[in-house]
């Protein structure tokens, strides 16, 4: 009934419909409409609003509130070594396009080499009612929801993963000893191995704000 993945949970009166609409102005982070859409829609009584913090409230069904934080990653940038034999392997083939593990990542070298020390991960945690819904710009592997999972004040909780920006894979620590495709640093594998914990950190952190 709802646009945008809302279910159907606020009800089917006009004014609970609008309701819903401000939830999808919240959830898409269109921060610029956001107050002008709160005055509009809902009674002085009704309404908290911050810039990162919007609760909106039905009596008989609870609680929707919406919370996002901004979180500062490290990149693992190639050293001048690493660099120099990117180079050096590039140089020594001319065929294009390229073929192989080796030159492709290579090529990635290359290219990390130009990205800046950080980058920004958009993480976003919602309620509706008893249940909770996370959002990580990242490719999030099993282990990372379930810590998300146990972290939560709420009854259900899942995780979205690649909202908001596309930010590559997150393995855990431990998955960045194993090995595997996901933790070869390149432009989608270029987060620092701690990044999973601080990610899941931060959500705690969102997650104490619905209390």
């Amino acid at each position: 009934r709802y646009r945008h993945g809302i279910c159907r949970y606020l009800g089917d009166d006009a004014d609970e419909r609008h309701e819903a609409v401000v939830f999808v102005v919240e959830t898409v982070a269109m921060d610029h409409v956001r107050s002008g859409v709160l005055e509009e829609l809902l009674p002085q009584s009704q309404r908290r609003s911050s810039r990162r913090d919007v609760v909106l409230v039905d009596e008989r069904r609870g609680h929707i509130h919406v919370v996002d934080a901004e979180l500062e990653l490290s990149v693992r940038l190639p050293s001048a070594e690493d660099l120099a034999r990117a180079e050096k392997q590039l140089s020594d083939v001319t065929d294009r396009p390229l073929k192989g593990l080796p030159l492709l990542y290579a090529r990635e070298t290359t290219l990390l080499a130009k990205y800046p020390r950080t980058v920004t991960a958009r993480l976003q945690a919602i309620r509706i009612g008893s249940l909770g819904i996370v959002s990580s710009p990242c490719e999030t592997f099993t282990e990372t929801g379930l810590a998300i999972k146990k972290l939560s004040p709420l009854q259900q909780t899942f995780t979205i993963e690649l909202a908001n920006g596309y930010n590559g894979y997150l393995p855990t620590p431990e998955q960045h000893q194993l090995g595997g495709y996901e933790t070869w640093r390149a432009r989608s594998a270029c987060h620092q191995t701690e990044a999973s914990t601080k990610i899941v950190a931060a959500l705690e952190e969102l997650f104490e704000r619905f209390k």
